[in-house]
C-alpha cells in the first residue's frame, strides 16, 4: 500500500483567530482538523455528501473513545466489534477492502445492540460500499488514526463546541435544498436568554432539527431533562449525534412526526421551545382526533390545516400548569385572519401570551421573511397580568453576511434580553421607542393583532406624540362621504371615449400627483372591462401593490373613468387644502402607516374603510399654504440639480464610451500586436522548412528540430520543450486559439453594449436552470439552486426584466473563470445559487458561491473587473471580469465581491449580483 503523508498544521499562533485560552487552541485545532478531512473527502463526495460522512466519522471515534474511558456506560461494543475498530490500521495495511468491510459490519452491528445509536452511521455505512470511493476514505483514516479522541486531550464541553458548530455550517451551507433546517446561533442564544431554564426542568421540543436549541439550554442550565422528536431521519441521526457529542447522554430524541405521534408519552414539560419548517400542512382527518386540539376548526374531506397553530396547540398540551413556552413564527401569524386569529384569541383570552419580539428579515436561512418569538407563560406574575409586552427588533441595525442574509449582534440580543427582564435602561432611548406594554384588551380590539410594529414603532411614538397636541386628524374627518359609485361596463358604447385610469397611471411621488387626462388611454382601450364613473373632483389612491399611489382628478367638464383597483375620495377643502393633503401623504410617518396597513392585511388589497383610519397631522390652513410653498420651492431646486446632475452624467458617460473604445483597442493591440507577426515568421520558417523537405524529397517527422527557435515561447501556455516540427505546428495552433479568444473576447465586450440589450420579463429560476444545462455533462463541479421561500414554505416566483443573453454571459463567465482558474482535478466541486429579494422588495439578489480556490492575495476585486489586467500568475487577461461588469452596469445592478470570507467557509468565492426589481408592464 502507499504511503500517505499527512502534515495538518494545528499552530495555534496560526488559527486562534483572535481567541485565547487553552479551550479555544483546542477547537481550532478540531476545526483546522475538519476542514483538511473534508477537502480530502471531497474527491468522491460534493460537499454535504463529504461532510455528512466526516461528521458520521468523527462520531464514531469520538464514541469508541467514550466507551473505552468509561463516560459512557449505555453503549455496549461487543468484543469482536472492539477488535475490528482497534485494529483497522492494521488491517489497512493487509487488506483495504476487508478491513472496510469488516468496519462496516461492526458499525452496523453496533447500531443493532444499542437502539440510541440506530441509523446513526448511516452515512458512512453507505460510503464504505462504494469501491470507488475507498481511496478517499483510507487517506481520511489515516488522517484520523494519528489523533487522540479521547476526553483528556478534547473535554465534552471543546469537542461539543467543535461538534455543533461543524453540524450548523454543514447546515446553512447545504440549506433546505441539503435536507436541512436550522437556525443561526444567534437565534439559539436569544431563545435560550428568553426561556432562562431552571435547575431540574424537563424540556420539550416538537421539532428538534439539529438540536442547537436544546444544546444551548443545557449550556446554560446542564440540570435539565429533554424530550424531542424529529421526522426527519437525517436530521433525527445528525440531532442525535450532536447531543451525544455535547454530554446530553440521556435526552429522549424520537424519530417521529409530532403532530400525528401515537405515543402515550405522558410527561409533561415545564418549558417547551420550537423553531419549526414553516409552510407545512396537514389533512384536518389526521389530527381532528389528537388530544391536542383545543380550538375548534372545520373538517371536510379536503381541508387541509396550518401547522403553525398545531404546533402551538400541541405544545402547550405538553406544558404543566405554570410552564412557559417559546416559539419562532412567521410575522405573518401574528395578524392574519381565519385559524391564527383564532389561535391568537385563545391565547389573549386566557392571558398566557407575556411577550412578542419581532425580528429583522432574513435572519433565517432558508427564507427572507420576517420572524417573531412569541413567549407564552401559562402562570404569568402579577406584575404582567392583562397585558402583553411587545419588542420590536426588526429595526436593528443588523449585521448584513448579505444582502439576504443578516444576524443580530451580541449586543443586540443582550438589548432584548434586558428589556424582557425589566432592565430597559440598558439599552438607553432604543427601548422607550421600541418596546411597549399593551393591554390585553386593547389587543383584543385590535383584531388580536400581535405585530409588535403596530404598537412599538418610532413613527407610532410620533403619532402618539401628535395626538397629544391636537395636530393629528384620521383620513375619515378630512374626506366628504363617498357618493354611491356609479359603474359601467364596455357594453355602454357611449362611454368607450373616456378616459380611463388605471393603478399605473396614478403618481407615486407629490411632484406629478395631478391628474392628465391627455395622457390617459380611452376607456375602449384599457384591458380591464368596468370602472366607476367619476364626474367631480377626486381624490385617487390604488387600494393594490406595494408602494403608496396618489393622484387628483381636478373635474373641468370631462367625466372619467376609474379602475376597480383605486380608491376615490372627495376632500373636504375647509379642513384641509388638497396639495398639502397629497404632500402629507407622501410623507415617511404617513406611508409607515401604509405599510403596516397592507401588512396588516391578508388580502390582496386595502378597504376604503381601513385606508379612512389613517392619520395625518392637520395645521391651519395658512400654515398649510406656507408648508406647500416651501415643498413647491425645495421641489423646483431639487429638480434643477438633477438636471446639471444629468448634463453632468451625460458628458462623463461621452468620456467614458470614449475610454471604453481606446482600451479595447489598446488591449487588443497590446495582446495581438507581437502574436501576429509571430505567427506570420513561423509559418513562413514551417513553409520553408516543408519546401526544403519536399525538393530533397525527404521523409518528414515531427520530432526533427527545426530552425529557427520561436522567439515568443516564454508567452505560451504550458512547456513545450524543444524547437522540434511537432511543437513549432503546436505553438503556432496555440497562438491562433489565442488569437481568435483574445478577438471573440473583444467581440462579446461591443456585443455587451446597452444599446444592443433585448430586455424582457424573466424568471431568474429559468434563467438559472437553463444555464445550468450547459454544464450538466460536466465531472468536477455540481449546479444547485436555492430560491427563497415564503412564510408558507412556497418558492418565491422571483423575476425582473433583464437581456437573458447578456445575463447569461455574465454568469457563465463567473462559471469558466472558476472551472479555469479555482477547481483542480479529481475534487467534486459546487457551485451555488441563492435567489432572493432585499427587504424593501425593491431589488433582486442572486447569490453565486462556489468551493475552490480563492482569489491570489494579490489579486484583488478591482483587478477582477479590469480590462487588461492579468488573473493573478495565469497569463489569461480579465476580460471576464470586465465583461461581467459591464452587464451589471447595462443592467443598472451591482456586482459584489465578498473578500472577507470566513476561514472556516469553504465557499471561498462569493459574489453577488444585484438587480433592480422591475415588474412586468401590462
Amino acid at each position: 500500500m502507499e504511503n500517505i503523508n499527512i502534515n495538518i498544521n494545528v499552530n495555534s499562533a496560526n488559527i486562534s483567530g483572535g481567541l485565547i485560552g487553552p479551550e479555544s487552541e483546542l477547537e481550532n485545532k478540531l476545526e483546522v482538523l475538519f476542514l483538511s478531512i473534508l477537502d480530502a473527502l471531497r474527491g468522491a463526495w460534493d460537499l454535504t455528501d463529504s461532510a455528512n460522512v466526516l461528521l458520521t466519522l468523527i462520531f464514531y471515534k469520538r464514541i469508541l473513545c467514550l466507551v473505552e474511558e468509561g463516560v459512557i456506560d449505555f453503549i455496549k461494543i461487543e468484543a469482536e466489534d472492539h477488535k475490528v475498530l482497534k485494529e483497522l490500521s492494521q488491517q489497512m495495511n493487509e487488506d483495504r477492502g476487508q478491513a472496510f468491510a469488516e468496519l462496516r459490519y461492526a458499525l452496523i452491528n453496533i447500531a443493532r445492540q444499542n437502539p440510541i445509536l440506530e441509523n446513526i452511521f448511516a452515512p458512512l455505512v453507505v460510503a464504505l460500499e462504494h469501491e470507488e470511493d475507498l481511496q478517499h476514505l483510507v487517506r481520511v483514516f489515516w488522517m484520523m488514526e494519528e489523533l487522540d479522541f479521547s476526553t483528556e486531550q478534547f473535554p465534552v464541553a471543546t469537542f461539543g463546541a467543535f461538534f455543533n458548530s461543524s453540524l450548523n455550517k454543514a447546515a446553512a451551507r447545504a440549506g433546505k435544498s441539503g435536507g436541512y433546517w436550522t437556525i443561526p446561533k444567534f437565534l439559539n442564544e436569544l431563545l435560550a436568554g428568553l426561556a432562562a431554564p431552571k435547575a431540574g426542568e424537563m424540556v420539550y421540543d416538537p421539532t428538534a432539527g439539529q438540536g442547537s436549541t436544546l444544546i444551548e439550554l443545557y449550556n446554560q442550565c446542564p440540570e435539565l431533562s429533554f424530550i424531542a422528536q424529529e421526522k426527519d431521519l437525517n436530521a433525527w441521526a445528525l440531532c442525535k449525534m450532536n447531543l451525544l457529542m455535547n454530554g446530553l447522554y440521556h435526552a429522549n430524541l424520537t424519530h417521529e412526526n409530532a403532530l400525528v405521534s401515537t405515543s402515550t408519552e405522558s410527561t409533561l414539560a415545564d418549558l417547551a421551545i420550537a423553531c419549526f419548517p414553516f409552510g407545512t400542512t396537514l389533512d384536518t382527518r389526521l389530527v381532528k382526533t389528537r388530544p391536542y386540539i383545543s380550538i375548534p376548526f372545520e373538517v371536510t374531506n379536503t381541508q387541509e390545516i396550518d401547522c403553525n397553530s398545531l404546533f402551538v396547540q400541541l405544545m402547550l398540551h405538553r406544558l404543566k400548569a405554570d410552564g412557559r413556552m417559546l416559539v419562532v413564527l412567521p410575522l405573518k401569524t401574528l395578524f392574519k385572519d381565519k385559524e391564527d386569529r383564532k389561535l391568537r384569541e385563545y391565547l389573549l383570552r386566557r392571558d398566557w401570551i407575556e411577550a412578542v419580539i419581532t425580528l429583522p428579515n432574513g435572519v433565517l436561512y432558508s427564507t427572507g421573511v420576517p420572524v417573531s418569538i412569541m413567549v407564552i407563560n401559562k402562570r404569568k406574575t402579577i406584575e404582567k397580568q392583562d397585558k402583553v409586552l411587545f419588542i420590536n427588533a426588526s429595526g436593528f441595525d443588523a449585521e448584513h453576511n448579505s444582502r439576504m442574509y443578516k444576524s443580530l449582534s451580541d449586543e443586540d440580543v443582550q438589548c432584548i434580553l434586558a428589556v424582557f427582564r425589566g432592565n430597559a435602561n440598558y439599552c438607553g432611548a432604543w427601548a422607550s421607542e421600541h418596546s411597549a406594554w399593551v393591554s390585553v384588551d386593547k389587543i383584543l380590539d385590535n383584531n388580536a393583532n400581535l405585530n409588535a410594529k403596530r404598537y412599538a414603532a418610532p413613527f407610532i411614538r410620533e403619532l402618539e406624540r401628535l395626538s397629544t397636541i391636537g395636530n393629528l386628524l384620521p383620513l375619515s374627518k378630512v374626506f366628504h362621504r363617498d357618493n354611491p359609485a356609479v359603474w359601467a361596463d364596455k357594453s355602454d358604447a357611449t362611454l368607450l371615449h373616456l378616459p380611463f385610469v388605471s393603478k399605473a397611471d396614478v403618481a407615486l411621488s407629490f411632484a406629478d400627483f395631478q391628474l392628465q387626462l391627455d395622457k390617459l388611454n380611452r376607456f375602449k382601450d384599457s384591458l380591464e372591462t368596468e370602472g366607476r364613473l367619476v364626474n367631480e373632483s377626486v381624490l385617487i389612491v390604488n387600494r393594490t401593490g406595494a408602494r403608496l399611489r396618489v393622484s387628483y382628478f381636478e373635474y373641468k367638464g370631462t367625466a372619467l373613468l376609474v379602475s376597480k383597483q383605486l380608491m376615490i375620495f372627495t376632500v373636504d377643502e375647509s379642513k384641509t387644502l388638497v396639495e398639502y393633503l397629497i404632500l402629507q401623504m407622501h410623507t415617511p410617518l404617513f406611508e409607515q402607516q401604509f405599510q403596516m396597513l397592507k401588512t396588516d392585511h391578508e388580502e390582496s388589497f386595502v378597504s376604503e374603510g381601513a385606508l379612512l383610519q389613517l392619520q395625518v397631522e392637520v395645521p391651519a390652513l395658512t400654515q398649510q399654504e406656507k408648508i406647500i410653498r416651501t415643498t413647491k420651492l425645495q421641489l423646483l431646486q431639487s429638480e434643477e440639480q438633477k438636471v446639471e446632475d444629468l448634463r453632468h452624467r451625460l458628458n462623463i458617460g461621452k468620456q467614458e464610451a470614449r475610454n471604453r473604445q481606446a482600451k479595447i483597442i489598446s488591449s487588443l493591440h497590446h495582446e495581438l500586436g507581437n502574436k501576429l507577426p509571430a505567427i506570420l515568421t513561423e509559418f513562413k520558417n514551417l513553409r520553408d522548412y516543408l519546401k526544403s523537405k519536399s525538393e530533397e524529397q525527404a521523409a518528414i517527422s515531427m520530432e526533427e528540430p527545426i530552425f529557427p527557435v520561436f522567439e515568443e515561447e516564454e508567452e505560451m501556455e504550458g512547456d513545450l520543450g524543444a524547437d522540434t516540427l511537432g511543437k513549432v505546428v503546436a505553438q503556432i495552433e496555440n497562438m491562433l486559439v489565442y488569437t481568435i479568444s483574445t478577438i471573440d473576447a473583444a467581440g462579446n465586450i461591443i456585443d455587451a453594449d446597452k444599446d444592443r440589450m433585448n430586455l424582457e420579463y424573466c424568471l431568474i429560476r429559468e434563467l438559472l436552470e437553463s444555464i445550468s444545462q450547459l454544464y450538466s455533462k460536466e465531472k468536477r463541479f455540481s449546479i444547485r439552486i436555492d430560491i427563497e421561500e415564503d412564510d408558507s414554505g412556497k418558492e418565491l416566483q422571483i423575476a425582473t426584466i433583464l437581456d437573458k443573453n447578456q445575463m447569461t454571459t455574465a454568469i457563465c463567465n463567473l462559471i469558466e473563470n472558476a472551472k479555469r482558474h479555482g477547481f483542480i482535478d479529481h475534487k467534486k466541486y459546487l457551485i451555488h445559487f441563492k435567489v432572493g429579494l432585499s427587504n424593501d422588495k425593491k431589488e433582486v439578489i442572486i447569490e453565486y458561491k462556489n468551493d475552490g480556490k480563492p482569489f491570489p492575495a494579490a489579486f484583488s476585486f478591482e483587478d477582477f473587473i479590469s480590462y487588461g489586467n492579468y488573473a493573478g500568475e495565469t497569463g489569461h487577461s480579465g476580460i471576464g471580469g470586465y465583461l461581467i461588469q459591464q452587464i451589471m452596469e447595462n443592467h443598472e445592478g451591482t456586482l459584489i465581491y465578498h473578500d472577507k470570507v470566513d476561514r472556516s467557509d469553504p465557499f471561498k468565492v462569493q459574489f453577488e449580483i444585484v438587480l433592480p426589481h422591475r415588474r412586468r408592464t401590462v
